[in-house]
Parts: structure tokens; sequence; C-alpha cells
């Protein structure tokens, strides 16, 4: 914090009783004190302080001076007027304010370097960069200058986000080109320290070290990266909160005319990867889409989980009726940090999740919410709620809100906290 460095001369020309404050209203008031410069009298600035001009050094040849009379030279030693007292004074006072002033500015460039110190210090710490991504920790960081960032030393920053501690990452690339071609080169910066090194064999590019991803059958991929406003490498691209990387791959499937639809996503906790067959399995997450202006990315994909789990479900089991009754599902949580799943409940017979796992409760299509073992926690089913229309039902912050209708078709909001008691209702 700066200090003023003459904040603390204020008190040096009182004494005894009085002293000198300041309110909130930065009015004064004071108390008796001591005027020094009241004993200095009348002094006479027409004449040298400490006294006549004339008067030289003790120099034998200089002291004395020769009054001539008519015959006899008499030699005569001058009267030096003696110093002024209240010079005296004035060189004291003087001198003790260079001393105080000294110390004061001493102390000023003290507080002006231990400042500077500090906010380098914070400044190179890594949980203190920042580059288009959202503080999802509320927390207020300070962010490297431009020089500093690692990541603006690369061709493009695909993806970037924080988790929950505030560790900060980003999804990087660079792009060579030669007369054959180009090659493609992904990694991730953590805290603006290298986590993976670039590399053409991230797990993000396929085989051909071009991205999983396809914008047509025709065969255009939406490998460049020219124009990231314009492409689908990036618009397909999500930071989980948790500290890992999605890329929701539409693979154009030429010989069946077909898109095979599949998730990879990338651990920052283990660097290794996963695919996520989207044919039978669903993912239940909320998330946001990156946004573009001018071609250049204004926020990245983000995708956000329950403290760091998703609930999917699998299609194992079912005829091809497409009834919901005749389908045999299994639940699984999804863990993004480690990337395992684990199964809570299975052979599960016309019931599947509609909702995102939230404060470790996930709404399904029987109009009831269960926990993250499987097991029934609050029973919805006698209110008329549409599943299909209205079922993206989760808690947030302890509540639920959710839409009904009575047996007139009026609609009503109803409120529940995390034990599944009514909180409000509300007429729409």
């Amino acid at each position: 914090m700066y200090e003023d460095p003459f904040s603390s001369m204020g008190d040096l020309f009182s004494h005894g009783e009085g002293s000198v404050s300041k309110n909130n209203n930065d009015s004064e008031t004071t108390g008796p004190k001591k005027d020094y410069f009241s004993e200095l009298g009348d002094i006479d600035f027409s004449e040298n302080l400490f006294g006549n001009n004339n008067v030289e050094t003790d120099d034998a040849s200089s002291r004395m001076a020769v009054e001539e009379d008519d015959d006899t030279p008499i030699l005569q030693e001058p009267q030096a007027r003696p110093h002024s007292r209240a010079g005296i004074y004035v060189v004291c006072i003087v001198a003790v304010l260079a001393i105080i002033f000294g110390i004061a500015l001493n102390r000023h460039s003290k507080t002006i370097n231990n400042s500077y110190t500090e906010n380098t210090v914070v400044a190179n710490q890594g949980e203190s960069i920042t580059n288009n991504a959202p503080i999802n920790n509320n927390s207020t960081i300070m962010t490297n200058t431009e020089e500093e960032s690692l990541s603006l030393s690369c061709d493009y920053i695909l993806c970037a986000g924080y988790d929950s501690i505030g560790n900060f990452y980003e999804l990087v690339a660079n792009q060579s080109e030669t007369a054959a071609g180009f090659e493609i080169s992904i990694g991730i910066i953590k805290n603006n320290d290298w986590l993976y090194f670039p590399s053409s064999s991230f797990p993000f590019l396929a085989e051909d070290g071009l991205f999983h991803v396809s914008v047509s059958l025709a065969g255009e991929s939406g490998t460049s990266l020219k124009h990231p406003g314009e492409n689908a490498v990036i618009d397909n691209l999500y930071y989980i909160d948790s500290g890992a990387f999605l890329i929701d791959c539409y693979k154009a499937n030429k010989k069946l005319s077909i898109y095979d639809h599949y998730y990879i996503v990338f651990s920052c906790d283990t660097l290794e990867s996963t695919m996520i067959d989207c044919a039978d399995t669903t993912v239940f997450y909320s998330y946001s889409k990156p946004t573009f202006a001018s071609e250049h990315v204004v926020s990245y994909g983000q995708m956000y989980t329950d403290q760091g789990e998703l609930i999917t479900c699998t299609e194992t089991s079912g005829t091809s009726s497409g009834w919901l009754s005749d389908q045999v599902y299994q639940w699984d949580i999804f863990d993004t940090k480690t990337l395992t799943m684990t199964t809570i409940a299975s052979n599960v017979r016309g019931v599947r999740p509609t909702g995102i796992l939230a404060e470790g409760k996930f709404f399904c299509t029987d109009k009831c919410f269960y926990n993250t073992n499987g097991q029934k926690v609050i029973d919805l089913s006698s209110y008329d709620i549409d599943v299909y229309e209205d079922g993206d039902i989760f808690f947030e912050d302890g509540r639920c809100t959710f839409k009904v209708a009575n047996s007139l078709g009026t609609k009503f909001l109803i409120t529940i906290d995390a034990t599944g008691s009514v909180i409000s209702e509300i007429q729409e």
C-alpha cells in the first residue's frame, strides 16, 4: 500500500497538550502548541544573519585594518559583529527539517519498492493468467501482461477456462505450412507453463493429422484454423470446468452417408483421453457455445459439471418400436477428471434421465429425482409434468422450480427445497 512520506511530519511542530487531527469532513482541530518561530524576534534581513559581511577570516593580513593619522600609523583590530541568535535558530530548524525529510523520503522509497515487488510476484503466478475466459470461482485474479503470456507465442488459442480452484488451462495450436501442405500441433498450457507440449499426435487429431471434425459429407473438413469464426473446429470445442477439454465430433461416414457422432475428452489431470460414442450413449450437461466477432473469439465454449461429474445414459437393449417403455438403459456417472465411468443402475426398463446432474441429484422420465447411487430421493409423480417439454429440471442453490398443469390446464410454477418440500406455488 502506498504511504504518504509527509504524513508523519505533521506532529513535528506540535508540543505539549496540543495535537492536530482531521475528522471525516477534513476539518482541523488544534490544541495549544508552542510556536518555535516566536522566539526568533524581529530579524533584520537587510544584513547577513551571520554578521557583518565585511568580516573575513582570521588571517593576520586580512584581520588588520590600517587607520592613518597625520603622522602616526595606528594598527587597529576590527571588532567583528556577534553572530545573530536568530540566525542560529533558523540553521537548527532547517537542519532538523532536512533530516526529517530525508528519513521520510527513504521510507517512501522503501514503500514503493515493496509494493512493486509484491505486484511482480503476484503477476508472475500461474493462477493469475486470463484470456477471454470467465472466472468461474468468482475470485479476483491479477492478469499477466501480454508480453508474459505463453499462449501468445502460439498461433491459436482454441479454448480456455478455469477449474474450481483457480487453475487456468489453455488449449493452443500451431499450424505450419510447407509446399506439401500443412501440419497442426496441439498443446495445453496450465498457469502459463506447458502442461502438454504441442504435438501433432494430440488425441483431438486423427491419424491423418487433421481434426476429428467434418462439416459436410462432401469431405469439406473443418481443419483450417485460418478463420476460427467460420469453421467447425473451435465451434465444437469445450472447456470442462473440472480441468478437461472436449471436442464434439461429427465425422462424415461417406459409405453410409451419415455422421458418426462422438465425443473425445482429454483430462488435464491424467493427460489421457477417452471417446464416448453418442450413437448409444447420451451425456447430460449444461454448456455455453463459443461466440465470435469479426472472426475473433469473444468467449470459448464451456461445459459445466457437478463437481467434475456428469450423468450418462446408455441404451443397452430394447426393441425397434421406439417406445420408451420397451427400452432398457444403464446409468453411469462420468468423472471428467479421471475419465472413468461408474455404473449406478443397470437393466432399467423404460426410465432414463432427462436433466443434468446438479447438487447430487438428477431428474428422470418417471418424474422422480435420483442420487448418484441410483436411489430415488424425491418423487414428483403426483404432479402433471410434461417430461418431454419441461423435463430439464434440476436443483440450483438448494431449490428446484418446475412447471405443472392442473386438471383444468392452468399452469403453475412449483418450487421445492432439497428434501422435496414445497416452498412456493405460483400461478402463471
